[in-house]
């Protein structure tokens, strides 16, 4: 028998976007957003780097979020 697990991931950013909400056709909501998160590092000449990841993110079986979601706001 396999076993089941749970993959968990806590995203922190702010949105890149407005959050875009379509309806598939049987009326199940699908809403895409983009998320930027920062991250800052010292490397060992003691300066200081900041690097931006973008992620993706699809959000399936919710309520209209186009309406909550939008540019800057930050995503937790």
């Amino acid at each position: 028998m396999a076993e089941r697990s749970v993959n968990k991931a806590i995203l922190l950013g702010r949105l890149g976007s407005d959050a875009e909400t379509r309806f598939t056709q049987n009326g199940t909501p699908v809403s895409r957003v983009s998320l930027a998160m920062n991250r800052q590092w010292t490397d060992s000449d003691k300066q200081v780097h900041e690097e931006t990841d973008w992620m993706s993110i699809v959000i399936w079986n919710k309520e209209n979020l186009a309406t909550y979601l939008t540019k800057g706001n930050q995503l937790s």
